[in-house]
């Protein structure tokens, strides 16, 4: 049936690429080659030879990648936004900022006196990365901001860390 059936088909196959614990799609048929050789904006982070583990977190949102992007940005908004969950808004300080780069193509921020450094490559990741103290311990907060419709878009959030291996392993019940 499928062999005589197949000019009815109409299926696009688009170019795909699975790295990090996510498959990435490329959404122009047209263009494979482009998308060949067009850079995955790729964390540091996610990267198990450099001894790093992560978990993955995705969650659809009812307001657009604009606000996201905004939101996730900007750290002094933790206090407020996550009011007793994630921070207090009565403690809420100033965060002094310190712009390491800011390029079209990438934007790196210092803050915390340099332990975290935040960066965002548009125009989608989106990340915290800190430095513990000189042990050489790291933990990062890895996003993914997505639009899907107007006032929707998607976070994909993965938490990384290059330390305590052995807690990765242990799942909730």
């Amino acid at each position: 049936m499928i062999a005589k059936n197949q000019q009815n088909f109409c299926v696009t196959s688009l170019p795909v690429c699975q790295e990090n614990d996510l498959l990435w799609v490329w959404p122009d048929a047209k263009t494979a080659d482009l998308a060949a050789t067009t850079p995955l904006p790729l964390s540091p982070q996610i990267d198990a030879e450099k001894g790093f583990v992560w978990s993955s977190y995705v969650r659809d949102l009812e307001y657009g990648w604009e606000i996201l992007v905004e939101n996730l940005a900007d750290p002094s908004h933790a206090p407020f936004a996550h009011h007793g969950v994630l921070g207090n808004r009565d403690k809420a300080r100033p965060i002094p900022m310190e712009i390491l780069q800011s390029t079209i193509n990438l934007v790196e921020v210092s803050i915390s006196k340099g332990f975290t450094k935040i960066t965002f490559e548009p125009p989608c990741r989106l990340e915290y990365a800190t430095t513990i103290g000189d042990s050489g311990k790291k933990v990062a907060l890895v996003t993914y901001c997505i639009p899907i419709s107007p006032g929707k878009s998607r976070i994909i959030a993965q938490s990384t860390r290059n330390f305590g291996k052995t807690l990765h392993r242990f799942k909730p019940r």
